[in-house]
């Protein structure tokens, strides 16, 4: 069952969007933060940075950014996901610590290879998921990695029970 809802909502950061899927909510914040700071929020508020164990659940969080203006704007580039490879390059896990390569995956021309850190700016690599807003001019959010300190919108799940 898909069932969708918008909700706007001012709270600790402002609009929020929703958009549910089986026994999921996912809440889409258009408030920019840095990778670990989108996680630690989203477990302050009883979820975890998006989990997509499914590509259901991908493709209708995709296609609900893509409907909205506002949300397909994308702040900062992207929406981060909660996958990364922060402890061995290249291999990719989510927050809930099941790897990547036991699930789909979603990535933007292929999976991230291990390229070298060419910003003095950014220490360390690409470490941290994204949902990335690329073609510029016809965006699809397909999965990427980027510097974590990036700040951007975020994308939250949240358990749904369903009555």
């Amino acid at each position: 069952m898909l069932r969708l809802a918008l909700c706007f909502l001012c709270l600790v950061v402002g609009v929020i969007y929703e958009v549910y899927y089986q026994t999921s909510r996912f809440v889409i914040y258009t408030d920019k933060m840095d990778w670990q700071s989108a996680r630690a929020y989203c477990e302050e508020e009883g979820g975890r940075l998006a989990v997509f164990d499914l590509k259901a659940e991908d493709k209708t969080v995709r296609q609900y950014i893509l409907a909205d203006p506002d949300l397909k704007s994308a702040p900062g580039g992207g929406y981060w996901i909660g996958c990364q490879d922060l402890h061995c390059e290249g291999v990719f896990s989510w927050v809930n610590g099941k790897m990547l390569s036991e699930t789909w995956t979603h990535w933007y021309a292929g999976p991230p290879t291990a390229q070298p850190n060419n910003n003095p700016d950014q220490p360390g690599g690409q470490d941290c998921c994204q949902m990335w807003k690329k073609p510029q001019n016809s965006p699809v959010f397909h999965w990427d990695d980027d510097f974590c300190d990036t700040e951007k919108g975020f994308v939250c799940e949240y358990r749904h029970e369903i009555c």
